[in-house]
């Protein structure tokens, strides 16, 4: 007998790992992305009543086909954070993709690679110019981008 009762415990493991073979598997990223940006798309995705990760993952999605956009393309006072004492200005977040598949997900990586940036970056890039396209359609800055300039 075993430790979880009769019967063989290989029954309980299937092919290909743990993960049920109906279960879509869900791709992990770091992003690197605008500090503001990020909380201001978390505060996005609470008032659309969506998890964030499903809102990055709609982005990688459309990047598959729209593509990622250059980041010389993006007003550089829309992306610019304080500037810290080490010189950067990017924060390093980490998210999972629900719903990216394999295909898409390599798809994405080739567009990351033509865009000249790495993955982590071209999730924030897509980050940033969502905060951007909000704004826009909003006709005015965010609290959180008019609290930054009181700063």
């Amino acid at each position: 007998m075993s430790a979880i009762g009769h019967g063989d415990n290989q029954y309980n493991h299937r092919s290909g790992g743990h993960h049920e073979p109906d279960k879509p598997r869900v791709k992990a990223t770091h992003v690197e992305v605008d500090a503001a940006a990020w909380r201001f798309l978390k505060a996005w995705a609470a008032r659309w009543h969506r998890p964030l990760a499903d809102v990055i993952s709609q982005l990688v999605r459309s990047a598959v086909t729209g593509g990622v956009p250059v980041e010389d393309a993006m007003d550089p006072t829309a992306t610019t954070t304080d500037q810290r004492p080490n010189g950067g200005r990017r924060a390093r977040a980490f998210t999972r993709l629900p719903g990216v598949d394999d295909d898409t997900w390599a798809e994405f990586r080739a567009e990351a690679a033509e865009a000249g940036v790495t993955v982590a970056r071209a999730v924030g890039i897509l980050a940033e110019f969502a905060r951007a396209e909000v704004e826009r359609q909003l006709g005015e800055p965010s609290r959180v981008h008019r609290a930054e300039g009181r700063d």
